[in-house]
């Protein structure tokens, strides 16, 4: 690779650094996309990379920006301008608008650092140790859990995938599948299989791939690659000389005994972990996508030309959900086709197919190079956009830079060479022209991203506050935020909350009900039903509780708090059919003491029996159990399939003190350790045997039964010290989610009554 000279090595030292933050932390986990602090680097990072960048080029014009792909990036950000013009609530817009300059810019600085001989070659080697250093990782994390599973069943079994829904960094198994197989296949195109060395290296990591692909437990990525091998292979052999290549490859004994021992290898894995791979495939997820997708539906059907508006999915979701559709809370359509529909409309369909179309042509020109770098770079990205396009049916990655720099590391290294080939440097004119227009966008980009972030290190201090009880400095930051940013909603609801927390009831109410019609948060249109009922409006109090309970009724905090307003305005149906709804929510919550109060008997009980008449039984004899309704339970449990009844009669026999019941119950939970709902039940009737109330046998243990399994019993309790996830659609998030903004963990304002998880 020849000498380096101090300048070239310390501008490699910091591309090392910006690629490994980046791919690891920056670019591509919950942190870099969540946390404000993360974010701000990101972006000093990005603009001294492109300034740097843009200053260099201006004296050596071999690093100038060129790309075949220009006419399809424009189109692209244009199309996102044209939507945010369109949109109905064009704030958020405005930030995706400018992060996608910044990735503009970002990509033309990698494919001019790919074209140079002595960048290109390292960023390549550097994607390859990336591979071998994140396939390891992930692996080691995942033997840990294993260790810790082993240990508490005191035994060997068969392990479950994905346990804990490990992802490292970027907090998702998914995304760590995605971006192994994508590092993978640049390292293919890179290295080839010239040699022994190079075919070694490559097999190891390509042995460390599919063992992350599959231990992640990721359905979308087994769909995605199963899809791109299919759709992939036959094309890739109707080329001649490929069929000639791999008949030579067949015909050599160690590929035949190689693929042997793989197809043995694979047998044999798939027969030690058949538990879990039937459970990973058994398990549902339908409910929730489904809703997702008919969401992304209606808002295209609303405005099926421009959609609604960059990055407007997460806050329009609610509006678009319609009950009885789950309302679950979380940043992405899981299908990256409809939700571009839903924010972009025909003219983002326009401009994705625009970029297809580019990227198309420009790996035509690979593969028809002679070139076998080029051509095994065109076949390596081929591969990597059809698994990510079948694998964004299921799931969304066009938020995260990390996956969108490990494509890069192909697409953009065959963008420099053919923009190398076809064209000379630019001119100093032409540069000038260009740069001005990189320059004069990216500080607008920087600057309006640098004022949304300045607002949210307000609201960060707002939220610190508030956690530690400081509701006046709370108040002070909030309001500093919405000085920057009025319409932000986390900045208004948290300003609503200190508001509450000091007493200023009125300005409260005004603050909670902009944020609650900004997006529809089911609490947030709880909090205005308390503070208009403490303002003494019963009519303006009922119609926010209706709006609470629109897609509340899914989560057990608000129905709770609906059903106490209403009980206290006189509307008794309305808080049992409230009541009802929390109770089938988290089933656990029947057995708090909180209910032993005689003011709140005729409540309870006329809310639990119509839970019972209207829940599922699987669901419905839980409820009667944890109420101690042991009859209705037995009744309930006769109507459940026969597959599932001999477990449950056990349990119901079991927390009415039969020891032979639980003993029985523990047995099968020891038999089948990865079977997650029982070995959750039988923990919780272990839990039930030391309760002060308990008169059976015991206490009882399920040790041995496998990991603890999320079923959550739940308590009216005071205002949590940290967040708290509760039964149900994982409300807690949505702020954070939606808006990338934290907000105090005590969402409530004063005068609702919390709940907090007590047995998990």
């Amino acid at each position: 690779m020849g000498l380096v000279t101090r300048k070239q090595l310390g501008a490699w030292s910091l591309v090392v650094l910006g690629t490994v933050y980046l791919t690891v932390a920056g670019g591509g986990g919950f942190f870099g996309l969540y946390l404000g602090g993360f974010r701000i680097f990101s972006l000093i990072v990005a603009l001294g990379a492109i300034g740097a960048w843009l200053a260099w080029a201006a004296r050596h014009p071999e690093w100038r920006p060129r790309t075949s792909l220009w006419p399809a990036i424009v189109a692209c950000v244009a199309a996102m301008v044209v939507s945010a013009a369109a949109a109905p609530e064009p704030r958020l817009a405005f930030d995706f608008i400018a992060y996608a300059v910044l990735l503009t810019g970002l990509y033309l600085l990698m494919q001019r650092l790919l074209a140079h001989p002595l960048f290109g070659r390292r960023l390549a080697v550097l994607g390859i140790l990336l591979g071998f250093g994140l396939a390891s990782l992930y692996i080691g994390a995942i033997f840990i859990h294993w260790l810790d599973f082993w240990r508490d069943l005191g035994r060997f079994s068969t392990p479950p995938l994905r346990p804990d829904y490990e992802g490292l960094a970027y907090g998702n198994p998914s995304t760590i599948a995605t971006v192994t197989i994508l590092l993978w296949l640049a390292a293919a195109a890179h290295l080839g299989f010239s040699t022994n060395r190079r075919r070694t290296v490559l097999g190891v990591l390509g042995v460390l791939t599919v063992g992350v692909v599959f231990l992640s437990g990721s359905r979308g990525a087994w769909a995605g690659l199963a899809i791109a091998v299919i759709l992939i292979v036959p094309i890739w052999l109707t080329m001649s000389a490929h069929r000639r290549r791999a008949r030579q490859l067949l015909a050599d004994r160690r590929v035949r005994i190689g693929l042997m021992a793989a197809a043995v290898t694979v047998t044999a894995v798939t027969v030690l972990f058949l538990p879990a791979l039937i459970g990973r495939l058994t398990e549902p997820a339908s409910e929730t996508r489904t809703a997702f997708y008919q969401s992304s539906i209606r808002m295209f059907l609303d405005r099926p030309l421009t959609g609604l508006g960059p990055g407007s999915w997460t806050v329009e979701r609610i509006h678009y959900t319609l009950p009885p559709d789950l309302d679950y809370y979380i940043p992405h359509a899981h299908n990256i086709w409809l939700q571009t529909l839903a924010e972009l409309g025909v003219v983002g369909a326009f401009g994705g197919v625009l970029m297809l179309l580019s990227v198309a042509a420009l790996l035509r020109r690979g593969i028809r190079s002679g070139d076998p770098l080029q051509g095994r770079l065109a076949w390596a990205a081929i591969a990597g956009i059809v698994y990510l396009g079948a694998h964004q049916l299921f799931d969304f990655y066009s938020n995260m830079p990390a996956v969108g720099f490990c494509l890069a590391l192909t697409v953009a290294r065959l963008d420099a060479m053919t923009a190398t080939v076809d064209r000379q440097p630019a001119p100093f004119r032409s540069f000038r022209l260009v740069a001005a227009a990189l320059i004069v966008l990216t500080a607008g980009s920087s600057l309006w991203l640098a004022r949304s972030e300045a607002a949210s290190v307000f609201q960060d201090r707002a939220t610190h506050a508030a956690n530690a009880g400081d509701w006046s400095a709370a108040r002070e930051h909030a309001g500093q935020a919405l000085a920057i940013d009025p319409d932000m909603p986390p900045y208004l609801f948290t300003s609503g909350l200190a508001a509450a927390h000091l007493g200023d009831l009125e300005a409260a109410r005004d603050l909670m009900i902009r944020s609650a019609r900004s997006d529809d948060f089911p609490t947030a249109w709880l909090n205005v039903a308390r503070l208009e009922a403490d303002l003494g409006d019963a009519v303006a109090a009922r119609d926010a509780l209706d709006r609470a309970m629109r897609l509340g009724a899914q989560q057990p905090q608000v129905a709770l708090g609906v059903a106490m307003i209403r009980e206290e305005l006189g509307d008794h149906p309305a808080a049992v059919v409230a009541l009802a709804a929390a109770f089938q929510a988290a089933p656990g919550m029947a057995s708090d003491p909180y209910w032993s109060d005689s003011s709140r008997a005729a409540l309870f009980s006329d809310a639990l029996s119509r839970a019972l008449g209207e829940a599922v039984p699987q669901i419905g004899y839980q409820l009667a159990l944890e109420a101690g309704w042991i009859e209705d339970a037995r009744t309930i449990a006769a109507t459940l399939p026969a597959a599932d009844r001999k477990a449950v009669l056990l349990e119901i026999e079991a927390w009415a003190g039969d020891q032979a019941a639980f003993d029985a119950l523990h047995a099968i939970a020891r038999d089948d350790p990865l079977h997650d709902e029982l070995v959750a039940r039988c923990r919780r009737i272990a839990a039930r045997s030391r309760d002060q109330d308990w008169t059976g046998p015991g206490p009882w243990t399920c040790d041995g039964a496998g990991f603890v399994a999320a079923l959550m019993v739940i308590r009216v309790s005071p205002p949590p010290e940290s967040r708290v996830v509760l039964p149900g659609p994982n409300a807690s998030w949505h702020f954070q989610y939606t808006y990338r903004r934290t907000t105090p963990v005590d969402e409530l304002v004063p005068g609702l009554p919390h709940l907090a998880v007590v047995f998990v």
